[in-house]
């Protein structure tokens, strides 16, 4: 499902606060009412008709960025190391962390 434009949200606003309808407004834009409503709605609650980022969801990451580029480096030199071995390798507190390398190489 893709985003709604903001041009579009920003026009579906003005026509709100113009004194138009949530179901007028989807009609003369060729959209369902109930994504109008939502915009109405997001508008009112936050003030802006810009989405919210999704850049923090999900489990934090155990390795730092550093960590993870020293995974990947031995085991772009040895394809065949465990991870008992890349974790021998690695070293340091982080390396407890240093499960699978099908996580850390892409």
């Amino acid at each position: 499902m893709a985003d709604t434009p903001e041009n579009l949200r920003n026009l579906i606003i003005h026509h709100y606060n113009g004194g138009n309808g949530v179901r007028n407004i989807g009609r003369m834009l060729n959209m369902c009412p109930s994504t109008v409503s939502r915009i109405i709605q997001r508008h009112r609650a936050t003030g802006v008709t810009s989405t919210r980022r999704r850049g923090h969801c999900g489990r934090p990451r155990m390795l730092s960025v550093q960590t993870q580029r020293q995974v990947a480096r031995v085991s772009v030199i040895n394809p065949r190391a465990t991870a008992s071995e890349i974790r021998a390798e690695v070293g340091g507190a982080a390396a407890q962390f240093v499960a699978t390398l099908s996580d850390l190489v892409e």
